[in-house]
């Protein structure tokens, strides 16, 4: 599960074997997956603040998260995506 970014205490991966559609995992004090498109839930919850910082980064870096995304299918690891 290679972590494509760190920043304000949460760690955001992507996993090798995830199952479609595309979405990231953050895991810091709370736990949560974000569709990498909308920015939606997939499962848990998190603070307001550190959503709004996490929707920023995943709009500012979307193309970016989507390649890593697509590297991790392929069984590579991705580049690191940079922080907010």
């Amino acid at each position: 599960m290679p972590k494509i970014c760190e920043f304000n205490g949460m760690k955001i991966y992507i996993y090798f074997d995830d199952p479609y559609p595309p979405h990231i995992h953050i895991r810091g004090k709370h736990k949560a997956e974000l569709y990498i498109k909308t920015g939606e839930y997939k499962n848990g919850s998190l603070p307001n603040k550190q959503l709004r910082n996490d929707l920023l980064w995943l709009n500012e870096y979307q193309h970016d998260i989507m390649e890593a995304w697509n590297t991790c299918k392929a069984y590579h690891y991705p580049k690191k995506i940079p922080p907010l």
